[in-house]
Protein backbone atom coordinates (compact mmCIF):
# COMPACT_ATOMS: atom_id res chain seq x y z
CA UNK A 1 0.00 0.00 0.00
CA UNK A 2 1.19 3.42 -0.71
CA UNK A 3 0.34 6.49 1.12
CA UNK A 4 0.89 9.86 -0.22
CA UNK A 5 1.46 12.38 2.53
CA UNK A 6 0.44 16.13 2.12
CA UNK A 7 0.32 17.43 5.88
CA UNK A 8 0.44 21.19 5.20
CA UNK A 9 1.47 23.80 7.73
CA UNK A 10 -0.28 26.99 8.83
CA UNK A 11 1.27 30.59 8.16
CA UNK A 12 -0.59 33.56 10.04
CA UNK A 13 -2.68 35.78 8.34
CA UNK A 14 -1.63 38.85 6.74
CA UNK A 15 -3.35 42.55 7.47
CA UNK A 16 -3.57 44.84 4.69
CA UNK A 17 -4.68 47.22 7.35
CA UNK A 18 -3.09 50.66 8.61
CA UNK A 19 -1.02 50.09 11.66
CA UNK A 20 -2.55 52.80 14.30
CA UNK A 21 -2.38 51.52 17.34
CA UNK A 22 1.84 52.51 18.34
CA UNK A 23 3.89 55.63 18.22
CA UNK A 24 7.33 55.96 16.92
CA UNK A 25 8.42 56.99 20.38
CA UNK A 26 5.03 55.69 22.79
CA UNK A 27 5.39 57.77 25.76
CA UNK A 28 4.20 56.33 29.51
CA UNK A 29 1.59 59.06 30.30
CA UNK A 30 0.58 62.29 29.15
CA UNK A 31 2.60 63.74 32.07
CA UNK A 32 6.63 63.77 32.43
CA UNK A 33 6.15 61.97 35.78
CA UNK A 34 7.50 58.48 34.99
CA UNK A 35 10.08 60.01 33.38
CA UNK A 36 11.32 61.97 36.05
CA UNK A 37 11.11 59.43 38.34
CA UNK A 38 13.01 56.99 36.35
CA UNK A 39 15.79 59.22 36.28
CA UNK A 40 15.43 60.50 39.58
CA UNK A 41 16.25 56.33 40.60
CA UNK A 42 19.12 56.48 38.69
CA UNK A 43 18.21 54.16 35.91
CA UNK A 44 20.59 53.27 33.38
CA UNK A 45 20.67 54.50 29.97
CA UNK A 46 18.81 52.34 27.72
CA UNK A 47 20.83 50.04 25.38
CA UNK A 48 20.45 52.04 22.21
CA UNK A 49 18.19 55.11 21.03
CA UNK A 50 15.85 55.59 18.18
CA UNK A 51 18.33 56.15 15.46
CA UNK A 52 20.67 53.22 16.57
CA UNK A 53 17.68 51.10 16.93
CA UNK A 54 16.91 51.87 12.94
CA UNK A 55 20.22 51.05 12.22
CA UNK A 56 20.42 48.13 13.30
CA UNK A 57 16.89 46.45 11.95
CA UNK A 58 18.08 48.40 8.72
CA UNK A 59 21.26 46.07 8.72
CA UNK A 60 19.27 43.23 9.53
CA UNK A 61 16.52 43.72 6.60
CA UNK A 62 19.34 44.16 3.98
CA UNK A 63 21.59 41.05 5.31
CA UNK A 64 17.79 38.61 5.23
CA UNK A 65 17.32 40.20 1.68
CA UNK A 66 20.89 39.29 0.37
CA UNK A 67 20.54 35.29 2.16
CA UNK A 68 16.95 34.85 0.87
CA UNK A 69 18.48 35.74 -2.35
CA UNK A 70 21.61 33.47 -1.86
CA UNK A 71 19.63 31.35 0.36
CA UNK A 72 22.96 31.38 2.35
CA UNK A 73 22.72 31.04 6.19
CA UNK A 74 25.87 32.24 6.66
CA UNK A 75 25.43 35.98 5.80
CA UNK A 76 22.59 35.88 8.73
CA UNK A 77 25.25 35.18 11.09
CA UNK A 78 26.31 39.44 12.13
CA UNK A 79 22.50 39.90 13.01
CA UNK A 80 20.51 36.82 13.51
CA UNK A 81 20.70 34.07 16.25
CA UNK A 82 18.29 31.93 17.71
CA UNK A 83 14.97 30.08 16.41
CA UNK A 84 14.88 33.76 14.01
CA UNK A 85 17.94 32.19 12.60
CA UNK A 86 16.92 28.80 12.56
CA UNK A 87 14.02 29.46 10.65
CA UNK A 88 15.64 30.55 7.87
CA UNK A 89 18.47 27.97 7.40
CA UNK A 90 15.44 25.61 7.82
CA UNK A 91 13.88 27.32 5.10
CA UNK A 92 17.05 28.22 2.46
CA UNK A 93 17.72 24.42 2.61
CA UNK A 94 14.73 23.24 1.78
CA UNK A 95 14.10 25.92 -1.17
CA UNK A 96 18.03 24.41 -2.09
CA UNK A 97 16.58 21.27 -2.58
CA UNK A 98 13.34 21.91 -3.99
CA UNK A 99 13.00 25.16 -5.78
CA UNK A 100 9.46 25.29 -6.25
CA UNK A 101 9.35 26.00 -2.32
CA UNK A 102 8.17 29.42 -0.83
CA UNK A 103 10.91 31.57 0.05
CA UNK A 104 10.80 32.98 3.68
CA UNK A 105 8.70 35.89 4.56
CA UNK A 106 10.54 38.96 3.85
CA UNK A 107 11.89 40.61 6.40
CA UNK A 108 10.40 44.34 7.14
CA UNK A 109 12.16 46.98 5.42
CA UNK A 110 9.33 49.75 7.09
CA UNK A 111 10.08 52.34 10.22
CA UNK A 112 10.79 51.55 13.36
CA UNK A 113 7.41 52.14 14.91
CA UNK A 114 7.35 51.14 18.73
CA UNK A 115 10.38 50.52 20.52
CA UNK A 116 10.88 49.28 23.92
CA UNK A 117 14.91 49.07 24.68
CA UNK A 118 16.11 47.77 28.07
CA UNK A 119 18.21 50.35 30.50
CA UNK A 120 20.62 48.30 32.14
CA UNK A 121 24.47 48.08 32.27
CA UNK A 122 24.27 43.96 32.52
CA UNK A 123 24.34 41.59 29.86
CA UNK A 124 22.47 40.16 27.92
CA UNK A 125 20.41 43.46 27.10
CA UNK A 126 17.10 42.98 24.92
CA UNK A 127 15.32 44.69 23.10
CA UNK A 128 11.60 44.77 21.31
CA UNK A 129 10.53 46.74 18.64
CA UNK A 130 7.73 46.84 15.54
CA UNK A 131 8.80 47.26 11.93
CA UNK A 132 6.42 48.38 9.20
CA UNK A 133 6.35 45.55 6.96
CA UNK A 134 7.34 47.49 4.13
CA UNK A 135 7.47 51.38 3.54
CA UNK A 136 3.69 51.74 2.88
CA UNK A 137 2.60 49.58 5.82
CA UNK A 138 0.05 47.50 3.64
CA UNK A 139 1.13 44.19 5.32
CA UNK A 140 0.86 43.21 9.40
CA UNK A 141 3.74 44.90 11.28
CA UNK A 142 6.42 42.54 12.65
CA UNK A 143 7.09 41.99 16.49
CA UNK A 144 11.47 41.70 16.41
CA UNK A 145 13.25 40.69 19.93
CA UNK A 146 17.01 42.29 19.59
CA UNK A 147 19.66 40.40 21.57
CA UNK A 148 22.99 41.62 22.68
CA UNK A 149 24.99 38.70 24.26
CA UNK A 150 27.92 40.83 25.24
CA UNK A 151 29.77 44.20 24.93
CA UNK A 152 31.49 42.69 21.97
CA UNK A 153 28.25 41.62 20.59
CA UNK A 154 25.91 43.08 17.59
CA UNK A 155 22.61 43.60 18.71
CA UNK A 156 20.64 40.54 16.57
CA UNK A 157 17.46 39.07 16.03
CA UNK A 158 16.47 36.25 18.03
CA UNK A 159 12.76 36.64 17.59
CA UNK A 160 10.50 37.60 14.46
CA UNK A 161 6.93 37.36 14.22
CA UNK A 162 4.79 38.77 12.51
CA UNK A 163 1.42 40.18 13.81
CA UNK A 164 -2.09 39.43 13.94
CA UNK A 165 -5.10 41.87 13.02
CA UNK A 166 -6.17 44.14 15.72
CA UNK A 167 -3.70 43.62 18.16
CA UNK A 168 -3.02 46.51 20.85
CA UNK A 169 0.67 46.61 22.65
CA UNK A 170 0.67 47.94 26.11
CA UNK A 171 1.98 51.57 27.19
CA UNK A 172 5.29 51.79 27.62
CA UNK A 173 7.99 53.88 28.61
CA UNK A 174 9.39 56.27 26.31
CA UNK A 175 12.55 55.08 23.92
CA UNK A 176 14.85 57.79 25.54
CA UNK A 177 14.05 56.02 28.83
CA UNK A 178 13.55 52.41 28.48
CA UNK A 179 12.73 49.97 30.10
CA UNK A 180 13.61 46.41 32.64
CA UNK A 181 13.48 42.86 30.45
CA UNK A 182 11.78 40.23 32.08
CA UNK A 183 14.99 39.20 33.50
CA UNK A 184 14.20 41.81 35.88
CA UNK A 185 10.44 41.84 36.55
CA UNK A 186 8.75 44.18 39.18
CA UNK A 187 6.39 41.73 40.55
CA UNK A 188 5.19 37.92 39.36
CA UNK A 189 3.25 37.57 35.74
CA UNK A 190 -0.36 35.32 35.39
CA UNK A 191 1.97 33.17 33.62
CA UNK A 192 5.49 32.60 34.68
CA UNK A 193 7.52 33.50 31.44
CA UNK A 194 9.68 29.99 31.90
CA UNK A 195 6.17 28.34 31.44
CA UNK A 196 4.79 30.21 29.06
CA UNK A 197 5.39 28.26 25.88
CA UNK A 198 4.75 25.02 27.91
CA UNK A 199 1.34 26.32 28.74
CA UNK A 200 0.26 27.50 25.40
CA UNK A 201 1.44 24.40 23.85
CA UNK A 202 -0.65 22.25 26.47
CA UNK A 203 -3.72 24.88 24.73
CA UNK A 204 -2.95 24.17 21.00
CA UNK A 205 -2.86 20.09 22.13
CA UNK A 206 -5.98 20.40 23.84
CA UNK A 207 -8.09 23.45 23.06
CA UNK A 208 -10.69 24.49 25.89
CA UNK A 209 -10.21 21.16 27.97
CA UNK A 210 -7.01 22.30 28.43
CA UNK A 211 -5.66 23.28 31.84
CA UNK A 212 -4.65 26.47 30.66
CA UNK A 213 -7.25 27.60 28.50
CA UNK A 214 -8.85 29.92 30.56
CA UNK A 215 -5.43 31.82 30.82
CA UNK A 216 -5.05 32.39 27.53
CA UNK A 217 -7.50 34.77 25.52
CA UNK A 218 -8.58 33.27 21.85
CA UNK A 219 -9.06 36.33 20.91
CA UNK A 220 -6.80 37.32 17.45
CA UNK A 221 -4.57 33.59 18.10
CA UNK A 222 -4.44 33.11 14.64
CA UNK A 223 -2.26 29.89 15.27
CA UNK A 224 -5.09 28.37 17.94
CA UNK A 225 -7.74 28.66 14.73
CA UNK A 226 -5.63 26.78 12.40
CA UNK A 227 -3.78 24.10 14.65
CA UNK A 228 -6.44 22.97 16.43
CA UNK A 229 -8.59 19.48 16.57
CA UNK A 230 -10.23 20.38 13.28
CA UNK A 231 -7.04 20.52 11.68
CA UNK A 232 -5.64 17.01 13.09
CA UNK A 233 -9.25 15.07 12.21
CA UNK A 234 -8.79 16.45 8.82
CA UNK A 235 -4.87 15.60 7.99
CA UNK A 236 -5.54 11.74 9.59
CA UNK A 237 -8.60 11.51 7.56
CA UNK A 238 -6.26 12.51 4.33
CA UNK A 239 -4.45 9.26 5.86
CA UNK A 240 -5.76 5.25 5.12
CA UNK A 241 -5.80 4.17 8.44
CA UNK A 242 -4.78 0.60 7.26
CA UNK A 243 -1.43 1.83 6.15
CA UNK A 244 -0.33 4.68 8.38
CA UNK A 245 -0.56 5.97 11.80
CA UNK A 246 -0.37 9.54 12.57
CA UNK A 247 0.34 11.29 16.39
CA UNK A 248 0.64 14.87 17.21
CA UNK A 249 2.80 16.51 19.88
CA UNK A 250 2.84 19.64 20.73
CA UNK A 251 6.39 21.25 23.33
CA UNK A 252 7.86 24.10 24.33
CA UNK A 253 10.61 24.34 23.16
CA UNK A 254 14.18 24.98 24.95
CA UNK A 255 14.60 28.75 23.36
CA UNK A 256 14.65 31.13 26.43
CA UNK A 257 12.10 33.51 26.72
CA UNK A 258 12.82 36.86 25.35
CA UNK A 259 10.56 40.32 27.00
CA UNK A 260 10.52 43.51 28.36
CA UNK A 261 8.04 45.15 30.81
CA UNK A 262 5.48 47.35 30.02
CA UNK A 263 4.23 50.57 31.97
CA UNK A 264 1.13 48.53 33.61
CA UNK A 265 4.44 45.76 34.97
CA UNK A 266 2.93 43.61 32.14
CA UNK A 267 5.43 42.20 29.66
CA UNK A 268 5.87 41.48 26.21
CA UNK A 269 7.47 38.48 25.81
CA UNK A 270 8.16 35.89 22.95
CA UNK A 271 8.72 32.16 23.14
CA UNK A 272 8.87 29.54 20.81
CA UNK A 273 6.89 25.98 20.44
CA UNK A 274 7.31 23.04 18.10
CA UNK A 275 4.49 20.84 16.54
CA UNK A 276 5.72 17.71 16.01
CA UNK A 277 3.56 15.10 13.35
CA UNK A 278 4.68 11.42 13.05
CA UNK A 279 3.38 9.41 10.73
CA UNK A 280 4.30 5.71 10.89
CA UNK A 281 3.74 2.36 9.38
CA UNK A 282 1.03 0.49 10.37
CA UNK A 283 2.36 -2.66 9.01
CA UNK A 284 5.09 -4.14 7.03
CA UNK A 285 3.72 -4.01 3.54
CA UNK A 286 2.76 0.24 4.00
CA UNK A 287 4.99 2.36 1.98
CA UNK A 288 4.61 5.93 2.76
CA UNK A 289 5.47 8.71 0.26
CA UNK A 290 6.26 12.51 0.99
CA UNK A 291 6.91 15.93 -1.02
CA UNK A 292 7.90 19.12 -0.89
CA UNK A 293 9.76 20.68 2.63
CA UNK A 294 9.33 17.39 3.83
CA UNK A 295 11.22 15.31 1.25
CA UNK A 296 13.72 18.36 0.82
CA UNK A 297 14.83 18.32 4.09
CA UNK A 298 14.54 14.65 5.07
CA UNK A 299 16.19 13.88 1.81
CA UNK A 300 14.12 10.83 1.09
CA UNK A 301 10.45 10.49 -0.64
CA UNK A 302 9.71 7.09 0.37
CA UNK A 303 9.91 5.01 3.27
CA UNK A 304 8.91 1.68 4.69
CA UNK A 305 9.17 3.15 8.29
CA UNK A 306 7.50 6.36 8.87
CA UNK A 307 8.76 9.91 9.00
CA UNK A 308 8.90 12.82 11.90
CA UNK A 309 8.48 16.50 11.13
CA UNK A 310 9.07 19.32 13.08
CA UNK A 311 7.10 23.01 12.90
CA UNK A 312 8.91 25.50 14.88
CA UNK A 313 6.21 28.59 16.11
CA UNK A 314 7.78 31.30 16.95
CA UNK A 315 5.30 33.24 19.30
CA UNK A 316 5.00 37.08 20.44
CA UNK A 317 1.90 37.37 23.23
CA UNK A 318 1.38 40.21 26.17
CA UNK A 319 0.91 38.66 29.67
CA UNK A 320 -0.50 41.03 32.57
CA UNK A 321 0.93 41.21 35.89
CA UNK A 322 -0.50 38.82 38.54
CA UNK A 323 -1.51 42.18 40.25
CA UNK A 324 -3.45 43.40 36.91
CA UNK A 325 -4.77 40.20 35.80
CA UNK A 326 -6.69 39.05 32.76
CA UNK A 327 -5.84 36.83 30.22
CA UNK A 328 -2.42 36.26 28.34
CA UNK A 329 -2.96 38.66 24.78
CA UNK A 330 -1.74 36.43 21.15
CA UNK A 331 -0.10 39.52 19.25
CA UNK A 332 1.53 37.23 17.01
CA UNK A 333 3.45 34.25 15.37
CA UNK A 334 5.88 32.66 12.86
CA UNK A 335 6.25 28.89 11.41
CA UNK A 336 8.28 27.03 9.61
CA UNK A 337 9.04 23.39 9.24
CA UNK A 338 12.42 23.39 11.05
CA UNK A 339 13.40 19.52 10.53
CA UNK A 340 12.30 16.11 9.24
CA UNK A 341 13.70 12.76 9.17
CA UNK A 342 12.78 9.24 8.00
CA UNK A 343 12.17 6.83 11.47
CA UNK A 344 14.21 3.99 11.98
CA UNK A 345 12.02 1.54 12.07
Amino acid sequence: MVVGLTLAGCAPQYWPAEWTNAELQPTGTATSTVDAALLDEGAHPPALNMEQIQNVVTEAADLANQADGELDASVLEPRFEGDALAERIALYKAKKADSELPSPAAFPTGDVVYAVPESTDEFPRTIFVVVNANADASEAPFGVMLVQDTARDNFKVASLTQLAANVSLPESAPTSIGSASIRDLPGDLVVAPSDLAGAYADVIANGSDSQYASLFSAENDTLRSQVNQEYRDAQTEALDPEATDVEFKYEGTDTAPLGMVSLDDGAIIAVSINEIETVSAANDRARITVSGATAALSGIETTEYGFTRTYTDQLLFYVPSAETGGEVQFLGVSQAMTSASELSE
